[in-house]
Formats: C-alpha cells, sequence, structure tokens
C-alpha cells in the first residue's frame, strides 16, 4: 500500500507520456496527409496547364 501512490504517479506519467507520443503521430499523419493532397492538386494543375497548352496550339493550326 505504501507503493500506491508512487505506482499512481509512474502510471500518470506513462499514460502522459503516449498521449504526447500519439499526439505526435496524428500530426505527422496531418502532414503527410496535406503533402498529399498538394502533390495531387500539383498533378493536377500540371495536367491543366498542359492541356490548355495543347489546345492552345490545336488552336493556332
Amino acid at each position: 500500500a505504501d507503493n500506491l501512490p508512487r505506482d499512481l504517479i509512474a502510471v500518470q506519467n506513462e499514460n502522459e507520456h503516449l498521449r504526447n507520443q500519439l499526439n505526435q503521430a496524428q500530426i505527422a499523419l496531418a502532414a503527410s496527409r496535406i503533402a498529399l493532397a498538394a502533390s495531387r492538386i500539383g498533378r493536377f494543375c500540371d495536367r491543366l496547364e498542359y492541356k490548355r497548352k495543347i489546345d492552345e496550339v490545336g488552336n493556332k493550326t
């Protein structure tokens, strides 16, 4: 029973550590999803620009 407060503090510290790790993982996942979305948007814009240039050349002929 004497160790109970110390054990409780240890469990609380471990819980806080795990919460911090989870938070960091969630932030990393969100950043990864944002980067993927930005990449897809960039490729989409590149395709639009390519199509616009092809159409521009086609209209000149």
